[in-house]
This record gives structure tokens, sequence and C-alpha cells, in this order.
């Protein structure tokens, strides 16, 4: 129990190695620029705490702003607690702050997927360590991830 303590207290809980594999296999080395449509995908910037869009148009103007699109697709998809983060190394933009034609562009937003089962937690009583640590499970990080799924 210690040994999952720590290691929940102090890294991630998966190293990504599967998920990188992964996107890169199917998106290889494809760079922002070369997206066949205009794209815009928004990723959270964890050293800033900020949220930040990544978009195919600033990226075909500006080198700075083209980034991997698996490296993009990870940071959009994961939990830093779940998963280690991976820097892409290239710059984030949020959207300029002029009007923009909104019938140009569809949303298409993709969670991180649900959970395999509904857990329930009684935790009316529990202290520090429980938040931390029940059943295997970190209910701290349960509930701030259910909470930012909606």
């Amino acid at each position: 129990m210690v040994t999952l303590l720590s290691m929940m207290l102090c890294g991630p809980k998966y190293d990504g190695k599967y998920l990188r594999n992964l996107i890169r296999g199917i998106l290889g080395n494809r760079r922002l620029h070369e997206t066949i449509t205009h794209l815009l995908i928004p990723t959270y910037d964890i050293k800033t705490l900020e949220p930040q869009i990544f978009s195919s148009s600033e990226a075909k103007m500006d080198p700075g702003f083209d980034a991997l699109l698996s490296d993009i697709c990870i940071g959009t998809s994961s939990a830093p607690a779940l998963l280690a983060m991976r820097p892409t190394g290239a710059k984030a933009n949020l959207l300029p702050a002029n009007v923009l034609d909104y019938d140009k562009y569809l949303v298409l937003s993709v969670g991180t997927g649900t959970s395999k089962s509904e857990r329930k937690y009684d935790a009316a009583k529990w202290g520090l360590i429980s938040w931390l640590y029940k059943d295997g499970k970190c209910p701290l990080v349960d509930a701030f991830t259910f909470v930012l799924a909606f």
C-alpha cells in the first residue's frame, strides 16, 4: 500500500508509452501545418494554468507554432495525474480577439472516455489519507477528473 500511495503522489499513474506509440503510429511525423482543413485544437498549459489553442492557420504562417500532431493530440487527451505529459516545444496561441465567422467552423469535442465502472464513495468521515488513497484508487483525483469531464 505504501508503494502504491507513493507512486500516486509522486508521479502519473501510467507512463503514457502505449498512448504515444499508438498516436505516433497513426499520425507519424505529420505536423499541424500539414492538415487538409483548418484545425483549432484546445489544450491546457500546466505551467501557466491556462487553456491554449493550437491553430493550423497559425502554424502555416509561423513555424514556431507548428508542432507534431501526435504531441498535440497527446496533450489534449491526457490528464496529468494519469499520464506523463510531453511538451511540444511549439508556441501555442489563444484565438485572436477579433470577430470570427462561426458558420465556417465545426466543433468536435472528444473526451478522454468514460470510467469502466461507476464507483460511489462514502466520504462523510474520511480524513486526508482516505481522500488520497481508498481501495487502490485516488478519490480526490477521480472527483476532479469527473468534474472536468463536463
